[in-house]
């Protein structure tokens, strides 16, 4: 299965580093290190009815965070 190929330390394709943002970015970057494929998938659009979600949690922060942890792990 392509995720087992993708795993990290053995525990699955998601890196449980990143906060929030960046992993499936990571995710990609592996897939081509390993020259797995990638495919774009066309999916219905996900909508968050009155950023619900987003007034709960500090987005820029989360963000920043995503982007140190991914700049430390593909900048060597």
């Amino acid at each position: 299965m392509v995720g087992d190929k993708l795993g990290v330390d053995g525990s699955g394709p998601w890196n449980e580093d990143f906060p929030f943002y960046f992993n499936d970015t990571d995710l990609s970057f592996r897939a081509r290190q390993k020259k797995i494929p990638l495919t774009v998938i066309s999916i219905p659009e996900i909508v968050h009815f009155g950023k619900v979600s987003a007034a709960q949690i500090n987005i820029p922060k989360l963000y920043q965070e995503g982007r140190k942890v991914f700049l430390k792990n593909w900048s060597k």
